[in-house]
């Protein structure tokens, strides 16, 4: 009794330590299922964020590409507008402006962000429509620039005669009222080739003023043709004009001629730059020239019996004109 008592205790203690070791491995096993599974689940979100990182790079970077290409459309149309504008006559002055709108018009430009794709877009105008907005305007006097001036002005001269004993000199008293009226209009033909012109008030008979009196009650003053001339600069060193033109001396001095004085004719100016030096005075030299027709005489071919051949001059030659 007490043999087969203890073969059964050993044995049901057998059994339950095998039923602990295999609870204990079944548990093992379950962990580690469980971590398998929890690693590979994280492992595939990393690779999903990661893939939709790199879409969003992608996005990102086609759309900075359709930024740079706008970006140099623009900058094309604006130089082409900045040429047709100024004629190319100062490109210095064109490329300074050229890089100022430049980077006004890159810094309105804005990248879009995810924040605000959905938002819808803002109308702003096209450069095309910029482009067609400002020709319109600059073309809406045709192709020339108008300016001109008016002036109102008194003048008075006030002066007694001599006293005995003196040089003799009469009484004077001019008091009068004056205005002037000046229209300029000036194009650029060709970027080294210009036109101006100018029509402006004053007496028919005296060249020296564009100021009109006020006389004659209501009888209206003309307007002369007081300008005319076209300007060819090939360089910045040479000016050559032809037509109505200012006197080449016109400098507000008075040296040669009255500075309201035009004449018909041509002018020549050359300026010679001097080499830079620290000891150098001059930087430049000026050359000045003028030829200016003050007639133009009726030139007749001398016949038998007119008074030159009486006088001795051969017939069939150029008779010289009394007006030279």
């Amino acid at each position: 009794m007490n043999v087969s008592g203890k073969t059964l205790i050993t044995a049901c203690l057998c059994f339950v330590f095998l039923l602990a070791a295999d609870i204990r491995l079944s548990a093992q096993e379950v962990n580690t299922e469980g971590s398998t599974t929890s690693a590979s689940t994280s492992e595939s979100s990393v690779n999903e964020r990661v893939r939709m990182l790199e879409s969003e790079l992608d996005k990102q970077s086609v759309k900075l590409e359709q930024l740079q290409k706008t970006i140099e459309q623009q900058q094309k149309a604006i130089e082409t507008l900045l040429t047709k504008l100024s004629g190319n006559a100062r490109p210095t002055s064109n490329t300074e402006t050229t890089t100022a709108a430049t980077a006004q018009a890159t810094s309105s430009i804005t990248v879009p962000t995810n924040d605000s794709a959905g938002a819808p877009a803002q109308q702003t105008p096209t450069v095309e429509q910029r482009l067609t907005k400002l020709e319109g305007q600059a073309l809406r006097l045709g192709p020339l620039r108008l300016s001109g001036d008016f002036r109102l002005r008194f003048d008075g001269i006030f002066r007694s005669a001599s006293a005995p004993g003196d040089p003799s000199l009469t009484h004077s008293q001019n008091a009068r009222a004056r205005y002037r009226l000046r229209l300029n209009f000036d194009t650029d033909l060709y970027p080294t080739l210009s036109f101006h012109g100018q029509l402006a008030t004053g007496p028919i008979n005296n060249p020296l003023t564009a100021d009109q009196d006020f006389s004659a009650i209501t009888a209206r003053h003309p307007l002369f043709i007081n300008e005319a001339w076209i300007d060819y600069h090939p360089t910045k060193s040479i000016q050559l004009q032809g037509g109505r033109v200012q006197e080449i001396f016109a400098d507000n001095s008075r040296f040669l001629f009255d500075d309201d004085i035009r004449f018909n004719g041509f002018n020549e100016k050359y300026v010679a730059t001097m080499k830079k030096r620290n000891d150098a005075y001059i930087s430049s030299v000026e050359f000045r020239a003028g030829q200016y027709i003050f007639s133009n005489p009726n030139v007749a071919i001398i016949t038998p019996g007119s008074p030159l051949a009486k006088a001795g001059e051969v017939v069939g030659t150029i008779g010289r004109s009394a007006n030279l």
